[in-house]
């Protein structure tokens, strides 16, 4: 639409905030161009701060656990023997080790048997992630690394392995917990180790063995 005004009247046009800019044509016509409709910011959606459900998840660190050091070549220490899958593989536990495993233990169950501490599930269960089990033949609490996650239907499930006795065991989710900072701090005390030269005597697998058999 085309509006003649006066000059008066045109340059208070050109004055007006809402005018972005005025452009002047031959023959004294001038076109003023009203700004963009203001678009409504929207805040930024951190992807991260969200759950399917739709709450915000609390920070989440996750920590390893270094191996065990071995003795020097050719030196001896004094061991006992944590748990047997075969003759080729088994865990054991250093002498000196002992007492630091028994306090550790104590550490872990006063800790998770606190009321405060029972919501500190894992946030997704995944191989290789470090972290509390609670074992089924004791219920009590114990360092642990899945080896393998599935699911049974729609609930999730893992394989673990205590990383201080060797010994595994299939788990429910609901018993797995986020390995704290403190409990971090020592390495695995369970060993791996394997008898040399050792062959099964039938067939070319090992038969489930007890540790008093080695």
């Amino acid at each position: 639409m085309v509006i003649e005004l006066s000059s008066d009247k045109l340059q208070r046009l050109k004055e007006l905030p809402n005018i972005a800019r005025c452009e002047e044509f031959p023959g004294g016509n001038t076109i003023a161009y009203p700004p963009k409709p203001m678009q409504e910011e929207k805040p930024p959606v951190d992807k991260e701060s969200r759950q399917a459900n739709g709450d915000s998840p609390r920070p989440v660190e996750l920590y390893t656990l270094r191996p065990q050091c071995l003795p020097e070549k050719g030196s001896t220490t004094e061991v006992s023997v944590s748990h047997v899958d075969s003759p080729v593989h088994f865990f054991i536990h250093y002498k000196n080790n002992w007492e630091t495993i028994d306090t550790l233990s104590s550490k872990l169950n006063d800790f998770f048997q606190a009321q405060s501490n029972k919501n500190d599930l894992l946030p997704t269960v995944e191989e290789g992630t470090f972290c509390c089990a609670q074992f089924t033949e004791d219920d009590s609490w114990y360092r642990a690394r899945i080896t393998e996650s599935y699911t049974k239907g729609d609930t999730p499930l893992a394989q673990v392995i205590y990383v201080d006795f060797g010994n595994h065991e299939p788990l429910s989710a609901s018993r797995l917990r986020l390995l704290r900072k403190e409990h971090a701090e020592l390495p695995m005390m369970a060993v791996l180790c394997a008898l040399d030269g050792a062959v099964p005597s039938s067939g070319d697998k090992w038969r489930h063995c007890l540790s008093g058999e080695i």
